[in-house]
């Protein structure tokens, strides 16, 4: 508004000097070239040179309009593929929130080329065909997506990752996370791959990248950690005897050192690593940490353990069992240690240890330490025959 008026009181000013310079006179203006003159007013002659000048204008622009025609149809014909593109998409992208996956991938696969956006076409009608069982097409669009977008690989690897994932299609998820760079949420996807291919060496190595990756709870790394260990520990003790493995020993003590002080509370990962130490050959390590574990958490696999220790110092395993019989006295685990610990050529010891195994359900260690009775007063009695009473073995009844 403000500049519409003020043209207006230019042309006004203007017209005005014009109309004022022209009352004063016409002027003249003589032209001479050769032997003819042409002489006229001032003001016709610039009158005369502006019309030429408007004139001139005009036929360069006739001139140029067959050269400039083209390249504006062009244009226009360019804004209206993107605006039908734009259109789409937009129709694309609601067809696939709504599940509509045929339609969706139609919509985004052909306004991809047109559009503004392609990646998020291709990406689009990829998740679409996939929920349409077409694994082809799928990783066709990928690939086309990568092709017009090489910058976006990650985000594209990822999206693969997620479809091959969501059926089933493990190794290929596996081979696709491993083209990717180590971010985040790719060591997620990782960790989701391992637990169904059951890869426990390859999820305890990324367990730190995990923790780093701050996309898990810590109850949930708390969790894994464990259950990752546990799995660790008990492929070990199926392999047999640890002595001559270096390397599954050094494994062994890996796991256990760089396990979170809460997991080396945990019961059961005690008792593996236990038994890990004893296919070690390492029982004093074992008989240390089953001490120290044993002040603070009463474990009844470990007592059972405990018994199991060979070596000379049977006497003070013997005092530290008793000492735990003081606010245990009636477990039977514990009884059953002791039994074990101050085990004799006795014929009664081996009877009481076979019946307390009995009343826990062994029967094959029970029947074993009864023989041993039976063969052991059989070699006492060989010079002098005398009567003995049949001893139960406590087989359970069929």
């Amino acid at each position: 508004m403000k500049k519409t008026l003020l043209y207006i009181v230019l042309t006004l000013l203007l017209g005005g000097g014009l109309g004022t310079m022209m009352n004063k006179g016409p002027g003249l203006v003589l032209i001479s070239y050769g032997g003819t003159t042409l002489q006229t007013s001032l003001w016709v002659m610039l009158i005369a040179l502006t019309l030429s000048v408007l004139l001139t204008f005009v036929v360069i622009r006739l001139l140029r309009l067959p050269f400039t025609t083209g390249s504006n149809l062009n244009i226009w014909r360019s804004d209206q593929k993107r605006s039908k593109a734009r259109s789409q998409t937009i129709k694309g992208l609601i067809n696939l929130a709504e599940g509509n996956w045929l339609r969706a991938s139609r919509y985004l696969s052909l306004s991809a080329e047109s559009s503004d956006t392609p990646l998020l076409n291709y990406l689009g009608a990829a998740r679409a065909v996939h929920e349409l069982d077409d694994s082809v097409k799928r990783d066709e669009f990928l690939r086309i997506a990568h092709e017009c977008t090489p910058e976006a690989e990650l985000a594209i690897g990822i999206t693969q990752a997620q479809l091959q994932l969501s059926r089933g299609q493990w190794e290929q998820c596996l081979a696709t996370l491993k083209r990717l760079p180590a971010k985040p949420y790719v060591h997620k996807l990782l960790k989701q791959v391992y637990l169904e291919l059951k890869d426990w060496q390859s999820l305890w190595a990324i367990l730190p990248d995990l923790r780093k990756s701050k996309l898990e709870s810590a109850e949930e790394l708390e969790r894994l950690e464990k259950e990752v260990a546990a799995h660790l520990l008990t492929e070990l003790l199926a392999n047999g005897d640890l002595k001559d493995n270096s390397a599954e020993i050094g494994l062994a003590r890996e796991i256990w050192k760089k396990l979170a002080a809460t997991s080396k509370q945990d019961d059961s990962l005690v008792n593996l690593y236990v038994q890990c130490l004893f296919r070690m050959g390492a029982e004093d390590e074992a008989e240390r940490l089953i001490k120290n574990t044993m002040k603070s958490d009463w474990s009844d696999k470990l007592v059972e353990l405990y018994g199991t220790l060979s070596g000379n110092d049977q006497k003070s395993r013997l005092k530290t069992a008793e000492s735990w019989s003081k606010k245990h006295q009636h477990n039977a685990k514990l009884m059953i240690c002791l039994g074990r610990l101050s085990l004799s050529k006795s014929i009664d010891a081996l009877r009481e240890l076979g019946r307390l195994l009995a009343q826990e359900g062994d029967y094959v260690s029970s029947s074993e330490y009864l023989q041993q009775a039976l063969d052991l007063e059989e070699e006492n009695s060989a010079e002098l025959p005398v009567n003995r009473e049949p001893v139960s073995l406590f087989l359970p009844s069929v």
